[in-house]
Formats: C-alpha cells, structure tokens, sequence
C-alpha cells in the first residue's frame, strides 16, 4: 500500500532523523498485534527501511486528508535527559549608574523552580587546606553526585554544601602521579570513582582549573554595580562548579537568570546539581549555541593557555590562545551596552602576540578599566601562585567610535626591587595606572621560569576585596540597559539540531536561529498540528537512541521504546504513515 507522505505547504521540508556515529536507519514502526520488542524501525516486505523525512523532490507532496477531531495527545513516557532551560530574564529598562536600583519590572516567565539554587553562607565557604584535604573533598563531592545521579533526585541542602567544596584538580597533581606512594589510597579511590574518560579529564585539568577566589569575586560584584550592572541575563562561559552564581548578591540574584558552560563533565553535573534552576551546559564553549547579541553580561574566570580552539567562525589569530578566544566569543555574545568582566592570564594584556587581538576587541568593545592582581590571589583556593587581570570591557553598538581607555600596546620595561632587576612586557594601561596595579614587581617563576615577572602583594593593612573594590571605584563609564525588552517570540534555549531545524517547545513550533528559538511563522496554520506530531516523534525517537547508545538501563530502554511506538500509532490513525517505500 502507498500513502502519501506528510508535505507542509511553504516551508522548508523538515528531516526528523538523529545524526550519530554511524548510525542504522531508524524508523518507527507502526504497532502491529502481539508485536516482540523491536527497535523502531518500519519493516514492509520486500522494502528496505526508510528514515522518515518529510516530502523529497522525487515525490509530489499531498496533504494528508486524515483527520480525527480533538485528538487525545499522547505523552511518551521517556524522562529526558536534559532539564529543561529556564526561560530568559527581559532586559530592563536604563539604570542611573550613580545609584543602581533593582528593577521594577518582572522577568520574563520562566519555567517553575525546578530546585533551590545554592548560595554562599554568610562569612563565605569554608573550603579545606593542603593539597590532601582538597582532594578528599573533591571525592566527597564526586561520590554525592553519583548518589544524586542514581537516584535522580535534586540534591539536599546539605548535599550541596558538601558539593560546594569541590575545588577542582588545578594544584593536585600529586594524586595522578603513580610515583607519589603517599597519594596511593587517593589515587586508587579516585580511578574506582571516575571512568578512565572522567578519569583523564580530571590529570588534564591540573594545570589550567583553579578557581576563584572569594574575595575576588565578592570585589568584582562590586565594581560591576559601581558601573550600573542590577542584573539580567548572565553568561558563564568557564563556569566551573558555579561560584559566581552562588556569590551574587541578594540584590543581583533576583533580578538574574544564568547560562552556564562547563567542560568537563563531572564538575559540570556538580553545578547542575547545585543550581538547578539554571541553563547548565557541559560542554566546550566553542560548541555551545548561545544567541548574539543576548547577554546583560558574561562574568568568568576564564582558562588560560596556548590553547588553540577550533571554531571556524573566527581567524586564526583570534583562536590562537584560549584566554583570548573567551573574550572574542563573549563579546559576541553580550548586547550593545552590556559587559564582559573576565578573569584573565596577565598575557591578554600583555603579550606582544596578543597586539592584534587586543585591537580586534577594540573594535567591539570599550575597555572601561583593569586590575592587576598579585601572585597570591588565588593560592588559598586553588594552591597556585599565579598573576592575574580583571577586565571589564563595555560592548559598542556598531559603528561608534572608541571611548574606552589605551589597552592596545604592550612595551617592555625593567624593574629593581628586592629580587634585583627583573623585567618584562607591560600593557600601556597599567603603566598609565599604576594605581590600578595590586602588587610589587619581583622575580617570579611562572610556567617553569626562574625570571619571569611577577607581581608580589603590596604591604598594606586592606585586604585583597578592598583593594580591588577601591581601585575599580575610580572607573568613570558605565554599561548600558535598553529600553525594550528582547521580543517575546524568541526563547533562549539548550538548542539540539543544526540552524535553521525546527524545534517543537510548548505546543508551539520554533525555528534554531544561531542558539535562539524564533517563532516559526512561515508553517501554515492547516499543517502546524501535523509538522508538530511529526517533531515529537523525531525528538522522542532521539531521545531512544541516546538511551540505546549511552547504555541506559534496559527497563528505561523499553520504556522509551513503547513511548514511541504509542506516539506514532496515534499520528498514523490520523494521517497515515510517515513514509512508504518507492
């Protein structure tokens, strides 16, 4: 027999298939009596099974005429596995940057709390000492987290402070070193804990994770409210775990909504766990489909290094270091108006390399003011001497001129202190602002060099908060909010699918435009319903082939499987099978 396929009138013919490593056609089977368990694929004799795509070219689309009033929806029975995104915050209206107020409007509608997100308790988290405490911590963590995964629950309040003293692998080189007998029983926990992928990630990290202090923080929330930040939609490319989310102020909280971007998978299934009410994404940031122009601000402690990203949407030379792609990206990402406020590697600013990056974000974005932080910024929570740059840059609409402050230049100079003399490239900014320097230059030993220059604490009585609290008071610019809020038509969400796909969200059909969800308006109104059965049937099916290739539990296997099987019946009973064979 030969129905014809599903056609939607004037708009681009939609694929529902699932793209995996060299996967078997898939196609779901229309139920037969006492059928056995099969995977979805449409079986007809004497014919190959088809995927089931929309109208081709080589076939003459005709509506379907099937129609069944008031059809019962069915609900598949597959739990999925990502949460769904909350809905983005609407942007508000301009602030007076001497006297930041909370906004008076409300945020978007957002979906219900989904948990209670983790806040820093007063006095701050009280995170353990020496490298053996860290490492304990990191595995008491770990271990609460697969109780969580397993159970498929939300964590406990006092499962997420256990959580939030997890404080990476950056400094803890010694428990992947097989050499190191003293770290054996550690080491040998961690291996039983993690997968030899996790495993790995985890040795790779060492180098480059080191999270950020509390002060630090604490200082940067108060030089963005001193430039007129009442919070929005935030971006956090290198989340971590999510101690900037957890640090925000009361005042900033509630006025926010997060997206977070975390690599590695474990610390990030610890900031979904400890945040549950944000877009938590683990993934790389160059993957992550994350509209232009959308951000209030993007607020990191970015991954330093030569590292080189792939991301064809940039030159070379702007994916050459992974610091500096952070902010190449980001500003991308931030609207006009908004801010990208990083912790960053001294050689964003000072690299003679860098020259030509530091001038492409010129182009995009004023730099409003820096600080440089000693060596000793982030050794109580991380256990690494390393000098460091708050950045806050204000993105440009297009087409005006620069008004920030000279950032481009880097020239070398010399230094005489208690080391003897020592040198090295300094940004123009901070020789201009001196002021804006937390520390003494001296001979230092970064990346293994015993000459490199470094920037020891200053002798003073303020505390490292203060310091920089005090030095960013003295920036005169301030970020920008609009006057409209982002149309309602487009969502901000975890986007699956290529650009341009559809997605069904809501009862609604949306277009994936560049990580944003646009109402599709071009679909007729006489095909929507159609289109949109046809959509579940594609994400349920997907969601099938995720279980069967991650190696789900069988019980969740055959409940996906029957889900969709009861999906597609119904859309048969109302407008025949998706495809026949030629």
């Amino acid at each position: 027999p030969v129905t014809p396929t599903v056609a939607t009138p004037e708009a681009k013919p939609v694929t529902p298939t699932v793209a995996t490593p060299e996967p078997k056609a898939v196609t779901p089977t229309v139920t037969t009596p006492e059928p056995k368990p099969v995977a979805p694929t449409v079986a007809t004799p004497e014919a190959k099974p088809v995927t089931p795509t929309v109208a081709t070219p080589e076939a003459k689309p005709v509506t379907p005429t099937v129609a069944v009033p008031e059809p019962k929806p069915v609900t598949p029975t597959v739990a999925a596995p990502e949460p769904k995104p909350v809905a983005p915050v609407a942007a508000v209206p301009e602030a007076k940057p001497a006297a930041p107020e909370p906004r008076s409007e409300s945020p978007e509608p957002s979906a219900a709390p989904r948990g209670t997100d983790f806040t820093f308790p007063d006095g701050g988290l009280q995170l353990p000492n020496g490298e053996k405490s860290r490492a304990k911590a990191n595995l008491d963590a770990i271990g609460i987290l697969r109780k969580l995964e397993t159970e498929q629950r939300p964590a406990t309040a006092e499962e997420q402070s256990a959580l939030a003293r997890f404080v990476g692998w950056g400094g803890l080189s010694g428990i992947f070193d097989e050499t190191k007998a003293d770290w054996a029983p550690l080491r040998a926990q961690l291996k039983e804990t993690l997968s030899e992928e996790e495993y790995a990630a985890a040795q790779k990290s060492t180098l480059n994770a080191h999270y950020t202090s509390q002060d630090v923080i604490s200082a940067l929330y108060d030089a963005l409210e001193h430039i007129g930040f009442r919070g929005g939609r935030v971006l956090e490319p290198s989340a971590g775990i999510g101690h900037f989310a957890g640090a925000m102020p009361a005042n900033l909280r509630a006025n926010s909504r997060w997206t977070m971007v975390e690599l590695d998978p474990v610390t990030g299934g610890i900031a979904k766990a400890l945040y549950p009410n944000a877009d938590v994404r683990v993934q790389g940031f160059e993957t992550a489909l994350l509209p232009d122009n959308y951000y209030d601000a993007a607020i990191s402690n970015v991954p330093f290094g030569d590292i080189r990203i792939h991301d064809r949407r940039y030159k070379p030379y702007l994916t050459r270091s992974i610091h500096n792609y952070f902010f190449v990206k980001a500003l991308d990402k931030v609207r006009p108006g908004g801010v990208v406020a990083f912790v960053t590697s001294r050689y964003t600013m000072d690299s003679t390399q860098a020259e030509d990056v530091r001038r492409y974000l010129g182009t995009k974005a004023d730099l409003l003011g820096a600080v440089r932080l000693p060596d000793t910024a982030f050794r109580s929570n991380a256990g690494t001497d390393v000098v460091t740059d708050i950045l806050i840059l204000k993105k440009r609409a297009p087409d005006t001129p620069y008004a920030g402050e000279k950032f481009a230049e880097a020239a070398y100079r010399s230094f005489t202190g208690k080391d003897g003399y020592v040198g090295g490239y300094v940004n123009e900014y901070f020789t201009a602002h001196p002021e804006m320097v937390l520390g003494t230059p001296g001979r230092g030993k970064m990346y293994g060099r015993g000459d490199s220059l470094t920037y020891r604490p200053k002798d003073t009585d303020k505390s490292l908060k203060e310091q920089i609290t005090e030095a960013f008071s003295t920036v005169t610019g301030v970020m920008d909010y609009p006057a409209a809020r982002t149309p309602v038509g487009i969502r901000h969400e975890s986007v699956r699918g290529k650009t341009g796909g559809l997605v069904k969200k809501d009862g609604k059909i949306y277009r994936n435009t560049d990580g944003k969800l646009v109402e599709a308006s071009d679909i007729p109104k006489n095909s929507r319903e159609t289109v949109g059965d046809i959509l579940s049937i594609r994400d349920v099916a997907r969601t099938l082939l995720d279980f069967q290739r991650d190696g789900a539990p069988e019980k969740q296997i055959t409940a996906s499987r029957k889900g969709l099987n009861a999906l597609y019946d119904d859309f048969v009973k109302k407008n025949g099978p998706l495809h026949l064979p030629k």
